[in-house]
């Protein structure tokens, strides 16, 4: 699953399309929203690329983020939303950043023990990925006694399956233990002045550790054709159902959705709540001869 705080339905998903309350969606509190909120910034005011939506959330989101940020005081809810670099919003909450911290465990260390488990890449090409963050910092990255080394990358995780485990603990013992508190005293209120943080060495480890996968895995030609048929389903599904969706989607769901909301919204937001296999079967219904029939379950 992509991460949730990465895309901008984020927040549309919190906060109006969950089955918890109507419209209200779990109905949060403003500091879950802020440790949700890793881009603070509306659609309108970003760039987006043909390929990707912007780091982002929904323009129709805005009042849900300005009523989270009524509490800060003086100039704290403007640089927040405002300071940007590289088009990116610049600040995270407290609370967003440990969350973001746990993604980068996530993402750079368990993703490298699924693709090493699942042997989707060589030792090669594992430690010819990592060997420039060892030449450019040395031997060993870390304290001594969580340190780990080239070495671990040659041998034990591509060894026995304890031994791969074991390495995997260590790594993430070493980011867990490596986290700094850091402060910005420009901000007045605590949970935008602080943010967990690490520094140096164990930085650019972490950062090979999670260009890995996208790198070696992601970008090989069979995982991009199964992601063009993903693209291809949802397009399909998307302009089919948007061409009749009082009789094309289920009369529960549809009425679900706000009637406030464009009908093209509501589509996509039906559409982008299915499952992968729920989706493909509806592809094959709409579109696959003699595949699908009306008392299948779905």
């Amino acid at each position: 699953m992509a991460d949730l705080r990465a895309t901008p339905r984020h927040l549309r998903i919190l906060t109006r399309l969950e089955k918890y309350k109507r419209n209200k969606g779990t109905n949060p509190t403003r500091r879950l929203i802020l440790a949700v909120l890793k881009y603070p910034a509306p659609y309108s005011t970003l760039k987006a690329s043909d390929d990707r939506p912007p780091k982002c959330y929904y323009d129709s989101e805005h009042p849900i983020v300005e009523w989270a940020l009524q509490p800060f005081e003086g100039n704290d809810a403007e640089r927040f939303k405002n300071e940007r670099e590289n088009e990116k919003p610049m600040h995270r909450s407290l609370d967003c950043s440990i969350m973001e911290y746990a993604d980068d465990i996530a993402y750079g260390v368990h993703d490298l023990e699924d693709i090493v488990g699942r042997h989707l890449v060589s030792q090669r090409e594992v430690v010819e990925h990592v060997r420039p963050v060892f030449d450019s910092v040395g031997p060993r990255i870390g304290p001594n006694g969580k340190a780990v080394s080239l070495r671990d990358f040659e041998e034990t995780l591509f060894g026995e399956r304890d031994e791969r485990k074991s390495l995997i603990g260590k790594l993430v013992n070493l980011f867990i233990t490596s986290v700094q508190m850091k402060q910005d005293t420009s901000f007045s209120h605590p949970l935008l002045r602080y943010r967990c943080d690490i520094a140096g060495p164990i930085r650019e480890l972490m950062k090979s550790l999670k260009d890995l996968t996208p790198k070696l895995v992601i970008q090989q030609a069979e995982v991009q054709q199964l992601e063009a048929r993903g693209v291809r389903i949802v397009s399909q599904l998307f302009e089919a159902l948007n061409s009749d969706p009082v009789k094309l989607i289920p009369e529960a769901s549809w009425k679900w959705f706000s009637e406030a909301d464009p009908q093209s919204r509501r589509v996509c937001d039906y559409v982008a709540g299915m499952t992968d296999r729920y989706a493909e079967r509806i592809y094959e219904r709409l579109f696959v001869p003699g595949r699908g029939s009306s008392r299948d379950e779905l």
